[in-house]
C-alpha cells in the first residue's frame, strides 16, 4: 500500500465536518469511529434522495479539489476534480443525505456501486473509492469503513458493482477481502452504521497525478434497501 489521504467521518447533514487530515500510511484510509458529531442519517424520502457534493474548499479544509453536480439527476453525474496545484493535495466527493442503507445487514443490501470515467488511466490506491461505515455489534456506531477502491475493484468499462462482481476486492480493517460476499461471510451480523454517511470520494495526495472523475449512477442502497 502507499500513502493516502485520511478522510474524517462525514457529519450529520454534512455540516462542514468532512475534512482531510495529515498523510497516513494505511490500506485505503481508515476512519475513526466517532470522529464527527453526528445524528443518524434519516430514512429515504422518495423523490428527494439526490446526490450532494463536498470538497476541500467548501469545507474550509487546507486541501483543494472541487465537486460540481451536472444536471438534476438524483444519481449524478458529478465531476470530482482533484487537479489543483495545492501542495496539501485535493479531495472531492458525493453522498446521499438520505438513504435506507443505514441499519441494513450487509447481506441485505441490493445495490452498491457507481459508474466513473477518469481523465487519468493511472489510478492508484485511494484515488477513487466508495466508503461504507460498518457497525459490527449492532449499536449503530461505526467501527471501521469498508473501502470499495477502484484500484482493487475497477469494474467493467467503468461500472463498479460491488455486490455482483466476484473480483471486486474490498478493504476492511486492514484486510483485503476477495469480494463483498467474502466480507459478509467474515462479518455475518454486521450492519451499515447509522452514525456516518456512505460516500464516494476522489483524492489526490501531493505526489499523485492531477485527475478528474465523472461519477454517475451512484447506487448506495435504494428505497426498500
Amino acid at each position: 500500500m502507499r500513502y493516502t489521504l485520511l478522510h474524517t467521518a462525514l457529519g450529520a447533514v454534512f455540516a462542514a465536518t468532512a475534512t482531510m487530515a495529515s498523510l497516513a500510511l494505511a490500506a485505503p484510509p481508515v476512519m475513526s469511529a466517532g470522529s464527527a458529531p453526528f445524528a443518524s442519517p434519516p430514512l429515504t424520502a422518495p423523490g428527494k434522495n439526490k446526490l450532494k457534493c463536498f470538497d476541500g474548499p467548501s469545507e474550509g479544509a487546507p486541501q483543494g479539489g472541487s465537486c460540481t453536480m451536472q444536471g438534476n439527476g438524483a444519481k449524478g453525474p458529478a465531476i470530482l476534480d482533484v487537479s489543483s496545484t495545492d501542495p496539501d493535495g485535493d479531495y472531492a466527493g458525493v453522498y446521499y443525505q438520505e438513504s435506507s442503507i443505514h441499519g441494513a445487514a450487509l447481506g441485505d443490501i441490493r445495490q452498491l456501486g457507481f459508474h466513473y470515467v477518469a481523465s487519468d488511466s493511472a489510478i492508484a490506491p485511494g484515488n477513487l473509492s466508495l466508503n461504507i461505515p460498518i457497525d459490527e455489534d449492532g449499536d449503530g456506531v461505526t467501527e471501521q469503513y469498508a473501502f470499495i477502491d477502484v484500484f482493487y475493484c475497477p469494474g467493467t468499462d467503468g461500472v463498479v458493482d460491488a455486490l455482483h462482481d466476484e473480483e471486486c476486492g474490498i478493504w476492511y480493517d486492514g484486510v483485503q477481502y476477495e469480494n463483498w460476499d467474502a466480507l459478509v461471510d467474515e462479518y455475518p451480523d454486521a450492519l451499515v452504521a447509522t452514525d456516518n454517511f456512505a460516500f464516494v470520494i476522489a483524492e489526490r495526495t501531493p505526489t499523485d497525478n492531477a485527475a478528474s472523475y465523472r461519477v454517475n449512477a451512484v447506487k448506495i442502497g435504494k428505497p426498500g434497501r
